[in-house]
């Protein structure tokens, strides 16, 4: 069986779980493979956990491949090509993508400086793929980086400085859906110590759970409760069924106070 190496492009999103890969294995091993793979550059970039699932039951996987010599794939875009079929694929927060679109904005760089140099070479002539930033205009890739995975320039701004002046922990943590690219992005551009920065990150992620946990009921609400029992009962003046109304409502350890408030 003949194998091939990831492609780089591919490489930028993130693996499935080990559970999830099992369960893919499992469905290819009772159900057979249905959707062919993409080789781009002679490399896999679209199939790799069912190019590996296949590796490891024997099976042959079929691959369609780009043609950078045919006229139908001449404007082919690999960056939107792969990105589109894992949008479907992936349930990711928007952070997780901005995180991806970050690696995209760096290949949308390279790819431009490429083709200027390449460009002016050749007089211009260039070799497919019009809509590539050109580097003199950085924002123009962190925008391109932001529309393929459905996020905003700002959001790629956040996720390049995580990656950036981030610790690997930090960066992993936004990958894991623990804290957002925009606090992440805040701590590490505040501290430098990647220690002080873990730090930070694990207050804001206790922070969060604190506030998720719910309200329990405190002894404060009682009195208001109380109060509003015997308001209602003064502005009816009927004593006996206000008696009774408290009596029911509050409990025991309220008692004296009704005694001493009739």
């Amino acid at each position: 069986m003949k194998q091939y190496e990831i492609h780089p492009i591919c490489k930028m999103f993130p693996e499935m779980s080990e559970d999830q890969f099992q369960a893919l294995k499992e469905d290819i091993r009772l159900n057979g493979i249905h959707e062919f793979g993409l080789l781009y550059e002679g490399m896999v970039l679209d199939g790799r956990h069912r190019y590996r699932a296949c590796l490891e039951l024997g099976i042959e996987m079929t691959f369609g491949e780009h043609d950078p010599n045919c006229e139908d794939d001449k404007d082919f875009d690999p960056v939107q090509y792969v990105t589109s079929k894992n949008l479907h694929r992936r349930h990711l927060t928007k952070s997780q993508w901005s995180m991806i679109g970050a690696d995209l904005k760096g290949y949308y760089d390279q790819e431009a400086k490429e083709r200027m140099s390449e460009g002016g070479k050749k007089g211009g002539e260039s070799k497919g793929r019009e809509k590539v930033p050109t580097p003199s205009d950085p924002t123009r890739s962190r925008d391109a980086a932001g529309k393929a995975v459905g996020v905003s320039g700002k959001l790629i701004d956040h996720a390049t400085t995580v990656k950036k002046l981030g610790a690997p922990e930090l960066n992993q943590m936004v990958l894991n859906k623990q804290i957002s690219v925009t606090k992440a992005a805040e701590i590490a551009k505040g501290v430098k110590c990647p220690d002080e920065q873990l730090e930070l990150a694990n207050q804001e992620i206790e922070a969060k759970k604190e506030k998720k946990k719910p309200k329990a009921k405190s002894e404060t609400e009682k009195p208001e409760n109380f109060n509003s029992l015997i308001h209602a009962w003064r502005a009816t003046g009927d004593k006996f069924q206000a008696v009774l109304r408290l009596a029911q409502l509050l409990p025991p350890g309220d008692q004296q106070r009704l005694k001493d408030s009739i």
